[in-house]
């Protein structure tokens, strides 16, 4: 109930903060890219049609409504960013929620009376923090790590508060204990090297390599690190899941079994038997997460429920991404103002890393609009955009404006 309060309480806000700055004048109210709105009405298309064929309406209507309010609120925020130029402020608020997120998995490890060598523990739970889906922590440093170490480039920033958040956060993803978000991590810190100081790439991509090294040839540290990394679990029934949506896929490739109806209908395709260890983890799995798609890969989760469409429009929304922000560091590189520049490196690894993840995970991007899952994408998308539609004061820079900007 208390969750319920505070959301009420902040979209209130939010609402009042929107209506405040643009009234009810629409012609006032800020614009999307266009690229951005085709997406949204393919995608609410895709939504509609699979909804109204599916054997399960009414749980695709609910996933409708909760998807509408949620990109309903993520244009308000936007539309408040920008008319307040809250940029460093939702920059700064993420962050700051990334490292709270870590930082409660130390504190709480230390007060249970563990160390550090508690991760080298074969059976060690994963259940710490103040987060109950230990994934999604991981999922938020994934975001927000590549931003930080853009960070370190920008000549305003304090690079010890910085150096301290980076390791707490590192920290965070040995706590977390998960492949994919150590393998984001080093991909986004390599994505930025990469593009903005060459040197710092070969080193950190160098260092890489000899740990790589080291871990397959020196037994002792193989054991060690399959441990802190899970390896031994294999695939962790994501596999089995993969499966099971192909399986729904083969069946149902048009439309797809409609949004909401996999808690209905996953039970129908399952791969395995679910008198079985890894079939009873499915049946307590599916009650845990309230029967969401559990495909474990974005893209099969909007291919599963919305068919094709869902595919197409799940493949899109990264083209969208990129291309704007492909468009925006050619603006800023060009006007040479490196603080942008450099952020727009940041969101760009994220955003990467983000899309990568989605190959293995479900959760992060779009799934029906979560707020405390999805939104946290989407507030990087929004800096994204501001970057994208903000003017360039004549008096900082003379910069031409491309055909190419123009049209977008």
């Amino acid at each position: 109930i208390l969750r319920i309060i505070i959301q009420v309480s902040d979209i209130s806000i939010l609402v009042y903060l929107f209506i405040r700055e643009y009234g009810l004048r629409f012609e006032n109210y800020p614009r999307l890219p266009r690229l951005l709105v085709y997406f949204f009405l393919l995608y609410f298309a895709a939504l509609v049609v699979s909804t109204t064929f599916s054997a399960h309406t009414l749980a695709g209507v609910q996933n409708i409504f909760r998807t509408t309010l949620f990109f309903l609120i993520f244009y308000m925020l936007l539309g408040v960013i920008k008319s307040r130029n809250l940029l460093h402020v939702t920059l700064v608020s993420l962050i700051i929620v990334a490292t709270i997120l870590s930082f409660s998995m130390i504190v709480i490890l230390i007060m249970s009376g563990r160390d550090l060598a508690f991760i080298l523990n074969p059976i060690r739970d994963r259940n710490y923090g103040i987060y109950d889906n230990i994934n999604v922590i991981g999922m938020y440093i994934i975001e927000l790590f590549p931003l930080v170490i853009a960070g370190f480039f920008v000549k305003s920033f304090n690079k010890l508060l910085l150096g301290i958040v980076a390791f707490v956060m590192f920290i965070g993803v040995i706590l977390v204990a998960s492949r994919v978000a150590l393998a984001a991590v080093v991909i986004g810190s390599c994505i930025v090297f990469f593009i903005l100081n060459r040197k710092m790439f070969l080193i950190f991509s160098g260092t890489t390599v000899i740990l790589i090294v080291i871990y397959i040839f020196f037994n002792p540290v193989k054991t060690q690190m399959d441990t802190v990394l899970r390896l031994r679990e294999g695939l962790s029934l994501h596999d089995d899941y993969w499966k099971l949506a192909l399986n729904i896929v083969e069946e149902h490739p048009i439309l797809g079994i409609g949004p909401g109806a996999y808690y209905y209908e996953q039970f129908n395709y399952v791969p395995i038997m679910l008198n079985t260890y890894a079939g009873e983890i499915m049946v307590r799995y599916n009650n845990m997460s309230s029967g969401s798609n559990m495909s474990h890969n974005y893209y099969l989760v909007q291919f599963t429920d919305m068919g094709i469409p869902g595919l197409i429009a799940a493949l899109m929304l990264p083209i969208i991404c990129f291309r704007i922000l492909y468009l925006s560091y050619k603006k800023y590189q060009k006007a040479g103002i490196d603080k942008y520049r450099y952020l727009l490196v940041g969101i760009s690894a994220s955003m990467i890393c983000m899309f990568l993840r989605g190959f293995v995970e479900s959760i992060g991007i779009l799934f029906y609009g979560y707020i405390s899952i999805d939104l946290p994408f989407w507030l990087i998308f929004a800096m994204a955009i501001y970057l994208f539609q903000m003017k360039i004061p004549e008096r900082e820079v003379d910069i031409k404006v491309t055909p190419e900007l123009k049209r977008n």
